[in-house]
């Protein structure tokens, strides 16, 4: 708010404070940042954005704080994140349902040109992958790299959450990181939960931080698993 306030008239908290305030990225960038609808003298502290097309439309506020609307806001990040960083946020904001991809169209149409928004629209024309952790994203990295297919990430099946999942192969990835999984009472419930998804049908296997880094070794498994 205070960086708001010291930009003056019209001005909204944008881009990645936009994205923390509306939940879809996880840390706040090392300075607020925030778009004016008029060049302004530079703040220090303040990252200041200029948009000519701010319009009402695209601005709204989380508790007092004024700031771009979620559809705004991925535009804006669009523009700034690393390819894998935008299909996150867009991933979580969806899971959020902070945004919708009707809105997100409508939001393109309104700010014409924008450098994002080849990004954006690839992002919208297939199912954005949603992951929870840095085990996770090593893991879909690495199917990324490969000749493998791509699993869904987080879904629900047989009444449970899964990390990954081939539904085709009917193969489930869960990705164990000792944070989550090193309780005594975690460790049986993993295993319940792992019957109960091999007799709804689906074969199970678990992944740890030291499987991860044999590669290869872990990539030729899961090829066999998926022919």
């Amino acid at each position: 708010m205070a960086a708001v306030l010291a930009c003056g008239p019209g001005a909204v908290a944008s881009h990645r404070t936009a994205g923390v305030l509306h939940g879809f990225l996880p840390s706040w960038p090392d300075e607020p940042e925030v778009t004016v609808a008029q060049p302004r003298r530079s703040r220090p502290g303040i990252r200041v954005h200029t948009s000519r097309r701010l319009a009402g439309a695209q601005t709204t506020r989380r508790g007092s704080i004024p700031v771009t609307t979620p559809a705004r806001t991925l535009v804006d990040l669009a523009e700034i994140l690393p390819p894998r960083q935008l299909e996150r946020a867009l991933a979580e904001a969806e899971v959020l349902r902070v945004v919708h991809r009707s809105t997100l169209a409508v939001e393109l149409e309104r700010t014409p040109g924008r450098r994002g928004a080849k990004a954006l629209m690839e992002l919208l024309a297939v199912e954005p992958a949603r992951t929870k952790s840095g085990l996770e994203e090593a893991f879909l990295a690495l199917i990324r790299g490969s000749d493998l297919p791509q699993p869904e990430t987080n879904q629900r099946i047989a009444g449970f959450e899964v990390d990954f999942i081939w539904r085709q192969q009917r193969l489930v990835v869960e990705l164990d990181g000792y944070q989550f999984h090193g309780t005594r009472a975690k460790f049986e419930s993993d295993r319940r939960r792992d019957a109960a998804l091999q007799i709804a049908g689906h074969r199970v296997i678990r992944i740890t931080w030291q499987r991860m880094q044999e590669r290869a070794a872990l990539l030729k498994d899961l090829r066999a698993l998926l022919v």
